[in-house]
Formats: structure tokens, C-alpha cells, sequence
């Protein structure tokens, strides 16, 4: 009986510690079993156009989600899910290795983006599907699909490379900005997460909800594209193979379109692409997923002519009336460098060669040039520089100097490579946006010019414009460029007259280019240089225009760029006008 009595006494002694000593500790124990924290992604912010037009959203997704501590036989209920969802090789593929890796409170991911027959299913079958549990939240749509312009970029999971702060970059259906606006402005547009907490019975089905802190909405984004300009824009250029364009409302250096072609639907990225429309994205041969309008690396062409000009004004010891006379070809040596037009211009001052983009002409002012001073001015126009557009990836091009080619090549700059460069060929690179920004400084007269896509955040406010004008060149000097820029385009013998604006209320000033992708053999000047279209399209010459109008009070600017394209003149020049006749439309 004493040793009866001293076990109950032990075992009431043990009850005691277990029931009230550690009651806290195992209510506790239980209470995780059957509370779950989870985290609230945020919605992302909206992309909006300058009248409000949303360009980017969030739209309601379902996800499968799986609680490993309620169903420890992961692959069990895998074969279970394939007989309710119909799953590829590569989805079966991506779930076992989702299964495999570390997540967030041992909560992977099984399917996202479930469509709503798929959620039915589901709920329907989930005493079948211990452990699942289906997670409602937003993913990313832009409502535009294949027509969506580049500078809107995508959201994609994030990378190892992808550092972020943000509690929710654990979660599988997290989300990052991966290039254009989307990268630029993640911080403003991810928003920040919040939790809740929430009791689950044994199948993981929530039965309440005990605490909850709301996510922080992102911010909305409003641009200064003009959402049916741009979609207009796009819709020309698509009728060439690889294209991009950007016009610009100068009073505010606002960019109104910004467009590159051909495009491509960003919603592929958002729930992670496939591997065949990754790769057929990547074997465009049109190189589809480049931004050309702010990476896009061209030579300038005849463009490049008016800097050229500028600075030979600025040149002390070159008469202001420097003419020259144009036989179709100038000797340096004995190397021939031809003009444009095989039987030559005949004798011009500067408006006339910059009306008829006579070579000739600037290969004389290219002998006389000092190459230090055609760079600077080339600087001064926004040349070899980013034009502070709030877009990543945009490329700085190059403009080369002695210090470039001595560095690169090991020979010295010689007077050949001026007289090559007079006419933007060579080694020089620029992109679209510069040389829109180039004659936007033109029209303006002011190297303090910079263009800006950024409208506001939440508010359609005007945004904050430095006008300060600080002058690349005198008046009188600008005058006489200015003067050739609208007889190119206005006056019989200019290479875009063919694309003039007959209203003299619009009437458009610019320059045509030209730019040439393969060098013209003399043989092949012999024989007779064959036609554009019956060259490979890789062989064509880039056709290029960039102006602003009206001629006389500058209120837009733009530029087009059509790859392989043919001649300026013809293929450049009559975009470029249709262009500026809908922007009129809509802001005259």
C-alpha cells in the first residue's frame, strides 16, 4: 500500500507539473499547430498615362498553397493533385522542384495563377487534398498585352541577384520590378506587405481570423506618355520590321510616345515564362526584347552634320561665309570620298548644304576643323551622354575622340577621320532619344533640355521643369541652322521635301539621315550601286529623321528611326510627318 501511495503521489505530482506548471508551454505548442501567420502581399501600384488611362494594374489571382506540417507526404498529395488539374511535364517538373526547395514557414507553392474552374475543383476535392489550402492575391496585368510599350517593362520573381528588404520577397508569388518603369519606380510601386494571423483545422481550412495588419498599397505612377499617341506610334512603325520613335512636347520636355518595334506581351513574365516562349523571344531576329529607342545604337548619319555646323561657327578662323563646290566626290590623299549624289551639288554655303545634305561640303569645313571643337559642341547637343530619361538600360553611345583612338587602336586621329565623321559615320554611336534631344536643344536654344517621362505619383500634376536656357550658340548662328533644317524639309531640292506639312502653321523643320551599314565598294559604283529593296535587309541602310515644328515657334520634337530601312528621305521623313500631324490633332 506505501508503494501504491507513492506512485499516485508521483504521478499526481507529474499531472500537476504537466497540467498547470507547463500548461502555458503545450497550449502553446497546440496553438502553433493550428495557427498559421501569413504574409499579406501588398497590391502593386498602377501605371497610369498623363489623362489617367491605366497602362498597368493588378488583377485577382489564386494560388495552391501546401502546409508541410499538415500533409508531411508532399509527394502523395502531388499524385492526388494530377488527377484534379491538368499539369504538363514541365508544370510536374516545376513542382518537384518547388517541393524541394527552403520556403517561408514551409508554405511552397504548388500551382499559381489557378484559373476559377480550377479553384471550384479544388474546394470541391480539398478533403481529398490534406494540407492545401488556397491563397488569394493579385498578380501584375497589363492590359495593352503584345501592344504594351517597352519603357513599361515587366515584373518577374525575383533573382538571387534581386536583394531586397522586403519580407515578401520570401513568398513564391512575390514579385520585382525587372526593367523600364517597373525597375525604375519598384520602390514607390511594390507597396509594403502586412500579416495575418489565422486558425486552421486539421485539413489546413481556415476557421477564423484572429489578428490582422493591412499591406500598404503601392503607389500610383503617372506618366507623361499620352496612351493613344503612343498606341498610334507603335501602330506605324509596326508596318516596318524593327523600328523606334520618340516625340517630345518641348515646353515641358515631356516625352508623349516613346515607341520600339517590334514588341512583345509582358504579361508572359509575370507568372514565370515558359521555356519556348523564352526562346523564341531570344531568337527574334528583330531583336525584340531591346528598348531601341533608348539602347538602340546607331551611327548619326547626315544628322550629325548640324553639330558639325555649330562648331565650325564657333570656329574663329573659318569665314561665317565658307562655301564649297560639290563634283560628286572630294580626293584627301589618294583616298575619293563621294557624296550622295554621284554628279554633285555644285557650289553652297551652309543653308544649302544642309538643305541638300551635301557630303562634299563638309568634307572641306572637315579639313579645316579642329576635332576638339566638334566634340564639345557634339557634348553640348546631348551627344555621348544619357539624357537623364527615368529609364534603366539606356545606353550612352559614343562619340570618339584622338585620346578614344589612340587608346583603342593604337593609331593616331588623322584628318580622314574627321572628314568621315563630318557625316556621322565611323566610329560615332548615338541612340533615338539623343538625337531627339539633339534638335529639341536646336529648337530651343537651350543646353539645359532634358526630357522626362515622370508625371507624378498618385496626382496628374505637371512636373517640375528646370527652364533655365543655357545657350550652346549665339542667336544669329543658330538662326542660319535653323534655316537649313526648314528648307530640307519645305523647300523644292531639300531631301525631305517630298514629306513637308503643307499647312505653314505646322510646317516642319529636321534632317534626314541616311546612315550606311556596309561599305559601297568602287566596283560596285562602277557597276551601278544596286537598289535598297533588292539587298538583304541587313544590308540596307538605316533611314533616320529628327525635327520639330512648327518651324517657327518649336512646340514638338521627334525622331524616327527605321532600321535597314532604305533612305530617310523616303521612309523616314513621311513617318515622322504623319506623326506630327496626329500629335497636332490632339494638342493644336
Amino acid at each position: 500500500m506505501g508503494g501504491q501511495a507513492a506512485l499516485t503521489a508521483t504521478l499526481m505530482s507529474r499531472l500537476y507539473y504537466l497540467g498547470i506548471t507547463q500548461s502555458s508551454h503545450y497550449q502553446t505548442l497546440a496553438r502553433d499547430n493550428s495557427v498559421r501567420l501569413e504574409i499579406i502581399l501588398p497590391q502593386r501600384g498602377r501605371i497610369l498615362d498623363r489623362f489617367g488611362h491605366v497602362m498597368s494594374s493588378s488583377k485577382s489571382s489564386y494560388n495552391l498553397m501546401l502546409d508541410t506540417v499538415l500533409a508531411p507526404d508532399s509527394k502523395a498529395v502531388l499524385e492526388e493533385l494530377q488527377k484534379f488539374l491538368h499539369l504538363d511535364n514541365e508544370d510536374v517538373e516545376s513542382l518537384k522542384s518547388e517541393l524541394k526547395k527552403p520556403s517561408f514557414k514551409n508554405h511552397p507553392l504548388l500551382k499559381e495563377n489557378l484559373s476559377w474552374d480550377d479553384v471550384c475543383i479544388l474546394e470541391v476535392h480539398a478533403h481529398e487534398l490534406q494540407g492545401t489550402y488556397i491563397q488569394e492575391g493579385s498578380c501584375r496585368y497589363y492590359p495593352d498585352e503584345i501592344n504594351t510599350p517597352h519603357f513599361m517593362g515587366y515584373v518577374q520573381k525575383p533573382s538571387s541577384e534581386d536583394k531586397s528588404d522586403n519580407v515578401g520577397a520570401r513568398l513564391p508569388n512575390f514579385r520585382v520590378g525587372k526593367s523600364g518603369v517597373e525597375k525604375q519606380f519598384e520602390t514607390l510601386l511594390s507597396g509594403h506587405p502586412g500579416f495575418r494571423e489565422v486558425e486552421v483545422n486539421a485539413r489546413g481550412k481556415v476557421v477564423r481570423e484572429l489578428s490582422i495588419n493591412e499591406s500598404e498599397r503601392g503607389k500610383d505612377l503617372y506618366l507623361t506618355i499620352d496612351h493613344e499617341l503612343q498606341q498610334t506610334t507603335q501602330r506605324i512603325l509596326s508596318a516596318h520590321e524593327s523600328a523606334s520613335a520618340i516625340i517630345m512636347d518641348l515646353k515641358r520636355g515631356e516625352v508623349l510616345a516613346l515607341a520600339s518595334v517590334p514588341t512583345f506581351d509582358p504579361n508572359l513574365f509575370t507568372n514565370g515564362i515558359k521555356r519556348d516562349d523564352w526562346q523564341n523571344l531570344l531568337d527574334n531576329p528583330y531583336g525584340i526584347l531591346n528598348n531601341k529607342a533608348i539602347s538602340g545604337l546607331y551611327s548619326p548619319g547626315s544628322i550629325f552634320k548640324l553639330p558639325f555646323a555649330l562648331a565650325a561657327l564657333n570656329a574663329p578662323h573659318i569665314p561665317k561665309n565658307f562655301q564649297a563646290t560639290c563634283q560628286g566626290h572630294m580626293m584627301l590623299g589618294n583616298h575619293r570620298f563621294h557624296c550622295w549624289k554621284k554628279e554633285g551639288h555644285g557650289t553652297l554655303d551652309l543653308e544649302g548644304a544642309i538643305q541638300r545634305s551635301c557630303d562634299v561640303y563638309f568634307y572641306q569645313l572637315a579639313k579645316l576643323m579642329k576635332m576638339e571643337k566638334v566634340t564639345d559642341m557634339a557634348h553640348h547637343l546631348g551627344l555621348g551622354a544619357l539624357t537623364g530619361i527615368e529609364l534603366p538600360q539606356e545606353k550612352i553611345g559614343l562619340i570618339p575622340t584622338k585620346e578614344w583612338k589612340k587608346k583603342r587602336t593604337g593609331v593616331s586621329w588623322h584628318t580622314g577621320d574627321t572628314v568621315l565623321l563630318s557625316i556621322g559615320q565611323g566610329s560615332i554611336l548615338t541612340t533615338p532619344i539623343q538625337l531627339c534631344v539633339l534638335m529639341s536643344r536646336l529648337a530651343l536654344n537651350n543646353l539645359n533640355f532634358k526630357p522626362t517621362l515622370f508625371r507624378s505619383i498618385e496626382h496628374n500634376q505637371d512636373p517640375v521643369i528646370d527652364e533655365t536656357v543655357l545657350k550652346a550658340v549665339s542667336d544669329k548662328d543658330l538662326e542660319r541652322i535653323k534655316k537649313g533644317l526648314y528648307a530640307a524639309v519645305n523647300e523644292p531640292g531639300g531631301t525631305a521635301y517630298s514629306a513637308r506639312i503643307l499647312d505653314p502653321n505646322f510646317a516642319m523643320a529636321g534632317k534626314t539621315t541616311t546612315a550606311q551599314v556596309t561599305r559601297i565598294t568602287m566596283q560596285q559604283r562602277e557597276k551601278g550601286i544596286p537598289a535598297q529593296h533588292a539587298i538583304p535587309w541587313k544590308h540596307r541602310h538605316h533611314a533616320m529623321f529628327a525635327g520639330y515644328a512648327p518651324a517657327h515657334e518649336p512646340r514638338f520634337a521627334l525622331s524616327v528611326v527605321i532600321e535597314h530601312g532604305g533612305g530617310g528621305g523616303k521612309v523616314a521623313a513621311p513617318i515622322a510627318r504623319d506623326l506630327m500631324l496626329e500629335t497636332f490633332k490632339r494638342y493644336a
